[in-house]
């Protein structure tokens, strides 16, 4: 993985963890195109 994150993270509960915050940061960036520019 290239951003910054260990490898042991890949291994146990982490995964899902970095898979929830990329879920949550493409939601909000979903949210962001859906209002439109400021």
């Amino acid at each position: 993985m290239k951003n910054g994150i260990p490898g042991s993270i890949n291994f146990g509960p982490g995964i899902f963890f970095v898979k929830f915050l990329r879920l949550t940061s493409v939601f909000t960036s979903w949210k962001k195109l859906l209002k439109g520019p400021p």
